[in-house]
C-alpha cells in the first residue's frame, strides 16, 4: 500500500502529521489545533531567536542567510558552525534546498532548516545539536512541502518543526552524548545490534570480527538518522512511511540495521574488503522493499529466541560488557 502514498503526496503529507501526533486522533477541530501549534511555534521563535528587524541592526552576513530576518544569539557559536556545515551537505542533489521558501521569497529553504535546528537544539539543551538532523528534518520538510494544500505547503516551518521535535525526542536518549554508554545510549543499542547478529548469522559475525570490521561504526548513522542518507529523498520517505507505522521504534531501527546486512550478505562475506566497504556504503532505492521484506522475516525469526531477545536481560549481559 505504500505506492499509494507516493502518487498522493497531500495524503502522504496528511498521514505523516497523524503518526507524528501533530494531528490528534480524535475528531476535535484540526484546524483550530494546528493554529494553536504554528501560534506555539512563533512564541519559541521569539523566545529563542532575536530579530535583527526588531532591533533596528544590519543583518550580518552569515553563509547562509544574508538577508533573514531572525537571527540566533549564535553569533560564530559552535552550535551555528554545526548546523551550517551539514546544511551545506544536505541533498545537494536536489535544487528544492537552495531554492526560495515559497512562505518568504526572501530566504532559502536551508535558511528555514537552519532556524528549525537552532531553535530545537534551544529548546532541548541536552541534545542540543546532533550530526545528522539535518537529514531526519530535510526529510520531513521535503515530505509536507509536496502538500498541495496552502494550508499546509505556506506554513512548512511550524508543521515540521513539531513533526521533527516528536520523532527525535522519541529516540532522544541516543542523541544525548552523556549517555552515550547508559543502558539506553546508543553504544549499548549497536552493542545489541552486534549481539543480535551473532544469534542470527555467526559466520557473518566471525568474517566481521576476523578483517577488523566494525559494525557499530557503520550501523551507527543508519540507527541515528534512520536509514535517511542511504537513499534518495523518495528512497527515504519510503523507509519513514515504514517506521512510522512501528509501535516500538527501538525495534524498528534494531531490525532495519540487521536487514541491511542480511541483503547485502553476499558481497559482506567478500574477501575483498573494498567490495565489503562498497556495500555497506552503497544502497539503493530498490534495496527498501527488500529490507522491509526482510524485517519481516527476522522478526519471526527473533520470536523463536525469545528468551534471548530481551533487551534489559541483554544490558546485564557480559555481552553487552565485552
Amino acid at each position: 500500500g505504500m505506492d499509494v502514498l507516493e502518487e498522493q503526496p497531500s495524503l502522504r503529507s496528511l498521514c505523516w502529521k497523524l503518526l507524528l501526533n501533530y494531528i490528534p486522533t480524535d475528531n476535535t477541530d484540526w484546524e483550530t489545533h494546528i493554529d494553536q501549534k504554528r501560534a506555539e511555534y512563533n512564541e519559541l521563535k521569539q523566545k529563542y531567536l532575536v530579530s535583527i528587524t526588531k532591533k533596528k541592526k544590519k543583518a550580518i552576513d552569515h553563509p547562509l542567510s544574508n538577508n533573514s530576518d531572525w537571527e540566533g544569539y549564535f553569533k560564530d557559536n559552535q552550535i551555528m558552525k554545526d548546523i551550517e556545515k551539514d546544511l551545506k551537505r544536505t541533498r545537494n542533489e536536489l535544487p528544492f534546498f537552495t531554492n526560495k521558501s515559497r512562505a518568504n521569497k526572501k530566504e532559502t529553504n536551508l535558511d528555514v532548516l537552519k532556524r528549525i535546528l537552532l531553535i530545537f537544539a534551544k529548546k532541548y539543551p541536552d541534545i542540543c545539536y546532533v550530526q545528522g538532523l539535518n537529514e531526519i528534518l530535510a526529510t520531513i520538510y521535503y515530505c509536507f512541502s509536496l502538500d498541495e494544500n496552502p494550508y499546509f505547503f505556506l506554513e512548512l516551518e511550524a508543521d515540521s518543526f513539531f513533526c521533527f521535535e516528536h520523532l527525535v525526542t522519541k529516540t532522544k536518549d541516543i542523541y544525548i552524548q552523556s549517555n552515550d554508554s547508559g543502558p539506553t545510549g546508543i553504544k549499548t543499542r549497536l552493542n545489541y545490534v552486534k549481539y543480535l547478529l551473532h544469534l542470527l548469522d555467526y559466520e557473518m559475525t566471525c568474517h566481521f570480527k576476523n578483517n577488523s570490521i566494525e559494525i557499530s561504526t557503520i550501523a551507527f548513522r543508519w540507527f541515528t538518522i534512520y536509514f535517511a542518507q542511504e537513499f534518495s529523498i523518495t528512497g527515504a520517505m519510503k523507509i519513514y512511511d515504514y517506521i512510522l507505522i512501528q509501535e516500538d521504534l527501538y525495534y524498528t531501527l534494531t531490525l532495519l540495521c540487521l536487514s541491511a546486512l542480511k541483503i547485502k550478505r553476499e558481497a559482506l562475506m567478500s574477501k575483498d574488503l573494498g567490495e565489503v566497504m562498497t556495500a555497506l556504503q552503497i544502497f539503493d532505492d530498490k534495496d527498501i522493499a527488500e529490507m522491509i521484506t526482510k524485517n519481516h522475516e527476522l522478526d519471526s525469526d527473533l520470536r523463536l529466541v525469545q528468551e534471548k531477545l530481551d533487551y534489559n536481560g541483554f544490558i546485564n549481559s557480559s555481552y553487552n560488557h565485552e
